[in-house]
């Protein structure tokens, strides 16, 4: 919420809102932004997961089934552009 991060050794150190607020504070006149948001880095790392779950699936599948996904695949992608 306040784009910047700090240590996790902030929350015992000034385990009061008006202290991590004191902290928000530094880190804020200090520059440190956070790196990328927490929520961010789960959805890349659940897209990520998905991915690799699905190239394993790809790879257990016979020649003939993914020519067959292919060719579902390229019809409805050559629908959408025609509708597009």
């Amino acid at each position: 919420m306040f784009e910047v991060e700090l240590a996790v050794r902030s929350v015992f150190e000034a385990p009061t809102i008006a202290g991590l607020a004191l902290e928000v504070e530094k880190a804020q006149a200090l520059g440190l932004k956070a790196r990328t948001p927490i929520l961010q880095r789960r959805r890349a790392a659940a897209a990520e997961a998905s991915q690799e779950a699905l190239l394993m699936q790809l790879e257990k599948l016979s020649a003939e089934d993914a020519r067959n996904l292919l060719r579902t695949l390229l019809d409805g992608k050559q629908h959408y552009e025609l509708r597009s």
